[in-house]
């Protein structure tokens, strides 16, 4: 039945086999007796449905009739004589998917409609109405079989008839159904599809709505790594004006910020900031994180910018460039690199703060905490976070703040005090201010402020530079005879490894040596540092530390800062290239045997650094297992990542380095063409054997 239809002798082969199916539809006796003859009704529903689709009409009408008599076809649903031939076909599946609905058969439902739609290459108006009628049986409290089945059919809907009016209330329906059952990679393949169609301008389908849209996204985000999709998502949330449920919105908000995605996070954020149930997102600590840590490192992208601009510029300019330079951060600032694009809605896993990891448990001593803030620079400064490291000179415009004249109730606003000339801040850092000072006043007052939320207010106001508004709350913690645990002494800790992350690091050895443990925060929040300093033998260190002290099991943020430095620290020599492509391989390796996806930019850079260590066919597996099925097709980024590795691939097949055969493998894969000195190469080398 699977070879293409032959109308002179399929008809005669299919009523034979009919004719041997007819003696196992009798009135069932046992359970094994009825097993066999549901098996023979949907066998012979489909040699029906063969024989009306061949013409032979009278045959098919037999297999109706005897279905009837066995009590296997409802007689009302029987296709009638008074329609035409060009409509039997239909007229058979109706009646037979009427019957299969009304008996509860929802699996032989599916396969018949399922086959019809495979089958036609322009389905009409009426099958999709069958299509949709089955979809919305399979969709009435489904189980697991039924969503697969219903997301099958959907697909074929959408992928046969590009413009099929799937009703809002179907869609709804199934995303509700994926979530009660846990199936988010249904709901993902649906909405690919559906945003897939509507990209295209064919047909809009309704988006999730209510508690599935974050569920959805945080499935994008932490399961599958779709970038594109969880982008798709929170543009719609946006433009769409899509329902969150109430106790969501900040959840979803934060996981549009902790992906990068600034517009939308700030859109959303504006929106739900006002009115009467604004507390909801404007309290939530982890919004508030997520945000100020996402603009805070735009702020520095757009001041690194500004720096590499004034440089560029004629020497008469050069003043300008000193007032500016002035107000900007070392070399942190360039976290992100040469090669990531352009965009304010890049990976936020490269340029989130180590200060939003995640919550370790262990409590430390009082007098240990102490200590390692007693340790601490004695220096108030409002925006830290503008301080050269390891430079001589103060920043321009620091100003302290004042001791305190709210009564030791809490850390005073972040805008209390500032020095009269400073210069415009932009609009990222003036939205991370906003956010902030919103979450500091929604929480007043500080004196009876949470633990964790005093220990948020402590990390945003670090972020900020606001050194003396994160100290004041630990100082209220103290004050209150709460015993800072290991997550506050590592936020004090991150400050000293921001300013020098060597000491920070003898500073977790002192730690070790006074029984205090160490995390993979502790390392972690240090080894950001280290990277922002490109201080590759530190972080080589560290990890060999934490590995001994079983810290190594890294977040996925730090595995993917890790990968990042081996394509942003500059070749020293200290660390060869290729040392570089095998730490990379190993921590990609190890996020794999977790069972954690890499994101497509953790792929992008260990393309590169397959690159930098000459090793095309590394670099093409890569794109191929961590970047080729997770970004578009004729994105820019896709676009130059490939273009890079093809051109060394023609480079090594030229120089005899490579394969011919495996170079127009790769390359066709790649979608590229070959060279015309690879051609020759190749040619060369034929003629050679």
């Amino acid at each position: 039945m699977s070879l293409p239809p032959d109308p002179a002798s399929d008809p005669q082969l299919l009523e034979l086999l009919a004719r041997l199916l007819f003696d196992l539809l009798v009135r069932p006796r046992s359970k094994h007796e009825r097993r066999r003859s549901e098996q023979a009704v949907g066998l012979l529903y489909h040699l029906a449905l063969d024989l009306a689709r061949l013409k032979a009409r009278e045959a098919s009408l037999e297999i109706v009739r005897v279905l009837i008599n066995t009590q296997n076809l409802l007689s009302s649903t029987a296709p009638g004589a008074a329609r035409g031939s060009v409509d039997f076909e239909y007229i058979v599946l109706s009646a037979f998917l009427r019957s299969a609905l009304h008996q509860g058969a929802r699996a032989t439902a599916y396969r018949l409609v399922a086959k019809e739609l495979s089958f036609h290459t322009a389905i009409s108006a009426e099958l999709v109405d069958l299509a949709l009628d089955v979809v919305r049986a399979l969709l009435r409290d489904p189980s697991n079989d039924d969503l697969n089945h219903a997301c099958h059919l959907i697909t074929l809907l959408i992928k046969s008839r590009p413009s099929c009016p799937i009703p809002n209330a179907v869609m709804k329906a199934f995303y509700a159904g994926t979530q009660h059952h846990n199936r988010s990679e249904l709901a993902e393949t649906v909405y690919g599809f559906a945003r897939k169609a509507g990209a295209s301008g064919w047909q809009t389908y309704a988006p999730p709505g209510g508690r599935v849209v974050t569920w959805l996204m945080e499935h994008f985000a932490h399961k599958s790594r779709n970038a594109h999709l969880a982008r798709e998502l929170a543009t719609e949330a946006v433009k769409l004006n899509i329902p969150i449920s109430l106790q969501d919105r900040g959840r979803f908000i934060a996981l549009a910020a902790e992906q990068g995605f600034a517009t939308q996070a700030r859109a959303l954020w504006e929106r739900y900031a006002e009115g009467q149930e604004k507390e909801m997102v404007v309290g939530n600590t982890s919004t508030m994180l997520r945000l100020v840590s996402l603009f805070v490192s735009l702020t520095r992208r757009e001041d690194s910018a500004r720096l590499e601009n004034a440089a560029s510029q004629p020497a008469s300019s050069g003043s300008r460039a000193v007032d500016i330079a002035a107000g900007m951060g070392g070399p942190r600032d360039n976290v992100s690199g040469d090669d990531a694009p352009p965009s304010l809605d890049s990976d936020s896993d490269r340029r989130a703060s180590a200060l939003a990891e995640s919550r370790a448990p262990g409590v430390a001593s009082e007098d240990a905490s102490r200590n390692s803030m007693a340790r601490l620079p004695a220096v108030e400064v409002v925006r830290t976070a503008d301080a050269i490291p390891g430079s001589r000179t103060t920043p321009e415009h620091g100003t302290a703040f004042p001791s305190s004249d709210r009564g030791g109730e809490g850390p005073p606003p972040p805008g209390a005090s500032g020095a009269a000339g400073d210069a415009q801040p932009s609009q990222f850092r003036a939205f991370a201010e906003r956010v902030f000072e919103a979450f500091r006043t929604s929480r007043e007052p500080w004196a009876e402020a949470q633990h964790f939320e005093l220990n948020a207010l402590a990390r945003a106001s670090f972020m900020l530079g606001y050194l003396e508004a994160g100290m004041q709350a630990f100082r209220i913690m103290l004050a209150r005879r709460e015993v800072p645990d290991l997550q506050d002494v590592n936020v004090a800790l991150s400050i000293l490894a921001e300013y020098n992350p060597t000491a920070a690091a003898r500073v977790i050895e002192r730690m070790v040596s006074a029984g205090l443990q160490p995390d993979k925060v502790t390392f972690g929040s240090v080894m950001h540092q280290a990277i922002i300093h490109r201080d590759g033998p530190l972080v080589a260190h560290l990890m060999r530390r934490a590995r001994e002290l079983n810290c190594a099991a890294f977040s996925y943020k730090t595995v993917g800062a890790l990968v990042r430095a081996t394509v942003t620290m500059e070749d020293d020599g200290r660390v060869p290239a290729r040392e570089h492509l095998e730490n990379a391989r190993a921590l990609i390796e190890s996020l794999l045997e977790r069972g954690q996806v890499p994101s497509a930019n953790m792929g992008r850079d260990c393309v590169l650094a397959a690159l930098r260590a000459d090793e095309p066919l590394m670099a093409f597996r890569f794109w191929d297992r961590l970047v080729r099925d997770k970004a578009e097709w004729g994105d820019a980024v896709q676009r130059r990542t490939r273009r890079a590795i093809a051109g060394m691939v023609r480079a090594h097949c030229a120089a005899g380095w490579l394969d011919a055969d495996m170079g127009r493998l790769v390359l066709t894969t790649l979608g590229a063409r070959r060279a015309h000195g690879a051609r020759q190469a190749d040619a060369g080398t034929e003629g050679g054997g």
